[in-house]
Order: C-alpha cells, then sequence, then structure tokens
C-alpha cells in the first residue's frame, strides 16, 4: 500500500518542496519502496510507494498524454483487468501495468461517476488542470485513509494526520469534547477526529477543490447501502442465498491476490479468518504454489485472551505452513507511545500492540500482503451487542413481552454471567426504548454500552463537556443524517447500517489500517469486496442471525471449508489485558501521568486520575474485578490521550 499528501497554498504562490518532503517522511512507513513530489502552480504532491502491482514500472504519479490530469492513488483496485481492456477499447492507452492507472482514464472518460466502476480499496487525489480543481475521493466503506485540515492560509490532504502536522503549516490542539467522544464510542463519530480542524473525508465520497475560489464544493456520496425492505425479507429457502454468498466470497479471495508478491492471510480461532485462510489455502494449493502460503497468529500467554489451541487445530486441518507470535514480554511503555502514535486515536485496550508486532513479524518474512476476515462482523452482525439488541426487539413485541420478565435475566447470564455489568445492562434494556429510537431514529446495538462507558468516565475531564449520548451530541448528529434510510430496514439491518456508517470505517478499519501499514504491510479484506457487500446486505435478516445464532449464513454457506471446532465454537472476541499497562507501569507511563503532565495536557481532573492510580494499588480495590477493570480501561484511555498530546501537540 501507499500514502498520498496534497497541500495547497492559498496566496497563489509555489508550494515549498521541503513541506512535501517532511510530510512524506512523517508517512515513509506506508511506502518505502519509493518517494516521489510532484508541483504544479500553487499545488504540491507527494507519493509514497510499497510495491506490489507492477513492481518495476508502477512509478506515480500518473499523468494522461496530454499532461492536464495527474492521479496519485493509495489502494487495489481488483477490478483493473477488466477496466483496462473497457478503455482500451475506447482508445485510452496506457503506460505501465499498474491497476491503479485506470482510475486516470476513468476519470477522463466520466469525470462525474468514474468512481462507481472501481471495486477495491482507495484514496486518490486528481489533479485537473482543465478544470482547475483537486478532486480526492475514498472507497465505499473507508478502507483506506484520507484525512484533511482547511486555514485561511493552506488546504492539505493526507493518508494519516501526522502527515499534515509535519508540514508545520497546519495548528495542532486536541479538541477535549471529540476526546470524550472517542473514549465513549471508541471513536469519533462523523468526520471529526479529536484534533481540532483535521477531518476524515467520509468513505463513498468524493470532493472536489476549487483552485481558482480556494473553496470546497462539489462533494458527493457516490454509494449506499441497498438492504431488502423490511416488508419484503424475500425466499425462507437458505440454499438460495448460501450458494451466492460462497461463489462471491471465492471470487473475492481470489481477486484479492493480485499483485507479484506472496499472499499469506491472519488467521484466529473465529470463523472469519478460517474462511478466508481456508479459501486462501484452496486457491494456493490449486495453483501448485503452497510452499509460498503462510497464516499468521497471535498466541497470548493470558489463557482468558488466548485462541490459539483452535487455531493450532485449523493450521494442522488446513495442512499449511504458519507463523505464532507470541506475546510474552512483548509490551513495554515506548512500545504503547508508538502504537498510540501510529493510529492516532485514543484506545482503552492496548490490544494493537501484538497486532502492529504480528505485521512486523509478516514484514521480517519478506511478506508484504495479507488478507484478514475484518468487515464479516459488521455484515453479518457477528457481535454480541448484535444478540442482546435482538433479544430487546424480541422483547419489545406483543408475544416477546409475555416472557421478558422470566427470560432476559437468563439470556444476559448466558452470555455474560452472573456479573454486575450483565445486571448494569439488564437495567438498560429493561428501560422504555421509545426516547433512545426518538432521540436516534433507531435503537443502536451499541447504545447500553455507551451508557455504561460514559457513566463511568463521570468526573474524570478537567471542564464539563457535553453528553456524548444527547441531543446535539456528534453522535446524534450523524445517526440523524442517515435517519430517513433507516425507515423502511428491519431493525437488524438498521443497527447493520449504522455500523457500516459509524464503528466499522472509524475504528475497525482505522486500526487495520494502521497497524498494517506501520511496518509496510498490506492488509485486504475479502469480505469487504463491493459482490460480497451487496450479495450479504441483500440476505433476508433471518439467515444473518438465526434467533441469538450469529452469522448463521456464513456457517452454513462454508460447512465444508470451516472445521467443527471453529463452526462450533462461541464467539470469541479478539482483546488484550490492560494489566500489560499498570502491573508494572514505566518511566514513561508515570511520567505523562504525572500531576505535572496531566495539567500541562488539560482535558483530565488530575486529582481524579491521580486517585485512580492510587486505587489499582490496593488489594481491595482489586476484589472487585468489574470496578478494578473499568479502571483500568479509563487509565489506559487517559494515557493514550496523554501520550497524543506529547507526540503530537506539546511541540
Amino acid at each position: 500500500m501507499c500514502g498520498i499528501i496534497s497541500l495547497i497554498n492559498k496566496h497563489f504562490t509555489c508550494v515549498e518542496p521541503s513541506l512535501i518532503d517532511q510530510a512524506s517522511r512523517a508517512i515513509a512507513h506506508r511506502g518505502p519502496d519509493d518517494t516521489v513530489a510532484y508541483f504544479w502552480q500553487n499545488v504540491g504532491v507527494g507519493f509514497v510507494r510499497l510495491s506490489i502491482v507492477d513492481i518495476n514500472g508502477g512509478r506515480q504519479p500518473f499523468v494522461n498524454s496530454s499532461q492536464d490530469i495527474v492521479l496519485v492513488c493509495n489502494g487495489e483496485i481488483y477490478n483493473y483487468r477488466q477496466l483496462r481492456e473497457n478503455l482500451s477499447h475506447l482508445g485510452y492507452t496506457f503506460t505501465t501495468q499498474s491497476d491503479c492507472e485506470v482510475i486516470l482514464h476513468l476519470y477522463q472518460e466520466d469525470n462525474e461517476d468514474f468512481v462507481k466502476y472501481l471495486e477495491g480499496m482507495f484514496a486518490f487525489v486528481i489533479i485537473d488542470k482543465r478544470r482547475n480543481k483537486i478532486v480526492m475521493g475514498r472507497d465505499r466503506l473507508g478502507i483506506k485513509p484520507l484525512f484533511y485540515a482547511n486555514t485561511p492560509e493552506f488546504f492539505g490532504c493526507c493518508s494519516e494526520i501526522k502527515g499534515l502536522f509535519a508540514t508545520q503549516v497546519f495548528s495542532c490542539a486536541l479538541n477535549p469534547q471529540h476526546v470524550k467522544d472517542g473514549l465513549v464510542f471508541n471513536y469519533v463519530p462523523g468526520q471529526a477526529t479529536v484534533f481540532d480542524d483535521v477531518y476524515h473525508l467520509p468513505p463513498a465520497t468524493v470532493l472536489e477543490y476549487n483552485l481558482t475560489t480556494n473553496t470546497l464544493e462539489n462533494s458527493r456520496e457516490y454509494w449506499q447501502p441497498e438492504f431488502r425492505d423490511k416488508s419484503d425479507q424475500g425466499s425462507l429457502w437458505l440454499p438460495k442465498y448460501t450458494k451466492p454468498l460462497a461463489q462471491v466470497l471465492r471470487q473475492a479471495v481470489a481477486s484479492h491476490c493480485i499483485g507479484e508478491v506472496a499472499i499469506s492471510s491472519y488467521l484466529s480461532g473465529g470463523i472469519d479468518s478460517t474462511i478466508v485462510t481456508g479459501l486462501l489455502a484452496e486457491q494456493q494449493k490449486s495453483k501448485q504454489v503452497q510452499d509460498d502460503f503462510c497464516s499468521f497468529s497471535i498466541a497470548f500467554q493470558e489463557k482468558e485472551f488466548d485462541e490459539s489451541e483452535i487455531f493450532k487445530k485449523t493450521i494442522s486441518k488446513f495442512g499449511i505452513k504458519s507463523e505464532i507470535l507470541e506475546t510474552k514480554n512483548i509490551f513495554n511503555g515506548k512500545l504503547f507511545y508508538e502504537t498510540i502514535a501510529s493510529i492516532e486515536q485514543p484506545q482503552t485496550v492496548p490490544m494493537d500492540i501484538p497486532f502492529q508486532q504480528l505485521s512486523q513479524l509478516v514484514r521480517s518474512k519478506n511478506r508484504k500482503v495479507v488478507l484478514v476476515g475484518e468487515g464479516s462482523d459488521e455484515l453479518f452482525g457477528g457481535y454480541l451487542s448484535f444478540v442482546l439488541n435482538n433479544l430487546r426487539w424480541f422483547f419489545a413485541t406483543d408475544i416477546g413481552e409475555v416472557f421478558k420478565d422470566a427470560l432476559l435475566t437468563k439470556c444476559l447470564e448466558y452470555f455474560l454471567g452472573a456479573s454486575e455489568f450483565a445486571k448494569q445492562l439488564e437495567q438498560i434494556y429493561r428501560e422504555d426504548n421509545s426516547r433512545v429510537i426518538e432521540l436516534f431514529g433507531t435503537y443502536p446495538a451499541w447504545y447500553p454500552y455507551w451508557r455504561l462507558t460514559q457513566e463511568s468516565l463521570q468526573n474524570i475531564f478537567h471542564d464539563d463537556l457535553q453528553d456524548s449520548l444527547a441531543a446535539g451530541s456528534l453522535m446524534q448528529e450523524t445517526l440523524n443524517s442517515f435517519r430517513e434510510k433507516l425507515a423502511n430496514l428491519s431493525e437488524f439491518d438498521q443497527s447493520v447500517y449504522v455500523e457500516l456508517k459509524t464503528r466499522l470505517p472509524n475504528y475497525i478499519l482505522v486500526r487495520a489500517d494502521r497497524n498494517s501499514m506501520a511496518n509496510s504491510i498490506e492488509q485486504r479484506l475479502p469480505f469487504l469486496d463491493n459482490n460480497v457487500i451487496d450479495t450479504a446486505l441483500k440476505t433476508p435478516t433471518v439467515f444473518k442471525m438465526l434467533g441469538i445464532k450469529e452469522k448463521f449464513i456464513l456457517k452454513s454457506a462454508f460447512k465444508k471449508v470451516v472445521p467443527r471446532h471453529v463452526r462450533k465454537r462461541r464467539k470469541f472476541g479478539y482483546s488484550s489485558p490492560n494489566s500489560w499497562v499498570w502491573d508494572k507501569p514505566d518511566e514513561l507511563t508515570l511520567s505523562l501521568m504525572s500531576k505535572a503532565s496531566l495539567d500541562r495536557v488539560g482535558v483530565f481532573n488530575s486529582a481524579e486520575v491521580l486517585k485512580m492510580l492510587e486505587d489499582i494499588k490496593r488489594e481491595d480495590f482489586k476484589a472487585n474485578a468489574i470496578t478494578y477493570q473499568a479502571t483500568l480501561s479509563k487509565l489506559t484511555g487517559i494515557l493514550s490521550v496523554q501520550i497524543l498530546h506529547d507526540k503530537y501537540v506539546k511541540c
């Protein structure tokens, strides 16, 4: 994969080459194989390349024959061969064998709808000299990132926020309200980030910058998820849906193998990575290149987080080579600092450390590409929050109301045990749903978790901040922006829609991109292939979750691929222990969490934070596991914010 930086000087003078160079060096990990810069009038563009397709000839930027359209693109276009053939028949000539060059000529042919033809993951910047415009865009779900900042002097966009700050033409400050939102949801909703005046370009969006007037204009969303209408849930004959799903996912895995490098996969004990690894192993064996195929996995020393017993059985069943990262002694404060600086948003669990270490292991084996299972949980509702929301919906019906008192407690205990957390969730699920639905236009599957998280954060902030779940909040504004689109969807599909527009692009895919690109590894996500998305969304709700059996359609469609020991196990979410950070905090951690540091940053109530640091040392405090773990999570989140300030704001 690659990295992009673009800078526009609004005073109509040339962009200093040193600014592009500074930004390119800040994101050099995204593309260690080549660095180029391109300048035109008051525009500067930088590009760092990770060479995978057309390694020797695919150097960017791409320029058309008349030299008036210039393209840089971070991504992979999986249907580029067919697009290339079509464009060649229309008279366009290609100067490379690169997949991304097709975007250049698609834009020439149709500068309004060109993105609709692309199947892949991408973020691009086009300089259109004829129209005197810059055109930016991202893929359907935001697999590839693009951030922008806009001041009276400069407009800039970049694959990572750190590239914008490296130019030193954009000021850097944390936004305390966005920090709070980030800790409540694990991401900042909408286009905002935790930094003032830095924004995501929304997924499935093309945005133009007019170089004549120095204004952003013509922002257009080119794709929306299309579900079944809730009144038409289709045939209840299961094979009608399993066969097409199996076919498009097999095709997606095949198409995601483009390039001139070996393809690997990440393998956990879950169904999603097992499907991807199984299909990839089948295809590699059919090509008789199985010696090149290898899976990569993480084994935790802590048994409650470890899936190695499961994935080792899978490795044996598939007969594939594997590399396993052992997490013993992998944590230190410096590593956590680097991880948070890489991800650029707060984290309440240090689970990205093993993922970044895993991508480092992949790189050490001279590999560049891994296929992963991300996206499946969002398409098929594979989270416990979706299961519980299904139960909430059932208990809100006339029939369900009869059984609610008898079954709600038992259901929560079945999934979460007889814990204080389960009791807290039960109180929320017993409340009247109408207020939440009126506020958000739906009942978000994660809402009870958000409530409990926000309540746990009381008193930790220096200033009084807005309720993250109230009217006028970023989340409420975000969900209300597509309120009308939810109206004709089933409750389950409403939750999927919200997931695709919020948590997936702003949390799951941010982490997937940064954890891999930190070590110059490209992750590809077959579950988020265009055809897989379209097929999944049109699947009747009942087959996505049959009662409380999550991802029923996947388990049915790939019964012959996924071993029984994976199909029959209960959902096991990936995480890591906060004890890595707080059992023996090092000097760097303690320094960042000192009263002087906390007061200097000014986001948190230092007295409350210092009290928590003392509390977690006490044995009687540790005895209450729920409170203890919640406190560790809060402290980890606070530390991550302190790191972001130290790395990007302090200077």
